[in-house]
Formats: C-alpha cells, structure tokens, sequence
C-alpha cells in the first residue's frame, strides 16, 4: 500500500539535525525551503534505498535580480541532507546523533538555518 503525506516546519535551531516524523519510513522525500537565497539549496529530491542516505538531486539558486531568478541542478554523492530513520533503528550518516521514536526521515543541518520555513513531502511505495 503507497502511503503520502506532507508538512511544513519551522526551524527553532539551525544548529542540530531536525528529526521529522510522518508515520512510515519513506522512499522518496522532497523539501523545499521558503527561505532560500542566492547560492543556497531551494529544493532537494532525496530517492530512498535506491540513493542511499546524504545523497541528493538539489536545486541552487545562482542568482535573483528580483524580476528572474536562475538555478542550478546538481546530484551530490555525499553530505545530502536527507537521512532515512525507523522507529527501532535508525539509520544517521554523517552525524553522531541518533534518534529514536515513529519513523520518518531527518534534515541534516547543512540544510537549515534557525527560522528557516520548510515545506516537505515523503512518499512510500
């Protein structure tokens, strides 16, 4: 059985991994972020087992004259942002915290910055 489900969240410190719950442990995650500025990730496309953990597509934004805003596309093999976990194992790269708890998946913090606003989408085939 699929199962979808989708979120915002605000960031109270940009100084620790965000560990978010959605009730499975998805295959694919994509998150985009509200507050995203020049040469910082807008959006990032995480693809389960079949990626494997901090590895990502994102989207960086290269440059916004206020009228025309211009990206850039890139796959990154290591430091992606997105780390699967399940309730009784998790599964963190690149970071010595770990979680416990309803499965979901957790941001990296090279993603996020205190404030920033996130919205998230996490599917499961």
């Amino acid at each position: 059985m699929s199962q979808f489900n989708t979120g915002t969240l605000t960031v109270t410190s940009g100084s620790v991994a965000e560990d978010v719950a959605v009730g499975f442990a998805p295959d694919k995650v994509v998150l985009w972020s509200q507050n995203a500025t020049t040469g910082e990730k807008i959006r990032v496309d995480w693809f389960g087992s079949d990626m494997g953990d901090s590895k990502q597509f994102h989207t960086v934004i290269v440059a916004d004259d206020g009228t025309t805003s211009d990206t850039s596309a890139a796959y990154v093999a290591s430091g992606g942002v997105v780390i699967t976990k399940t309730g009784s194992t998790p599964s963190i790269s690149n970071d010595s915290l770990t979680f416990s708890g309803e499965e979901g998946f957790t941001i990296a913090v090279g993603f996020i910055d205190t404030s920033d606003v996130l919205w998230w989408e996490a599917y499961k085939s």
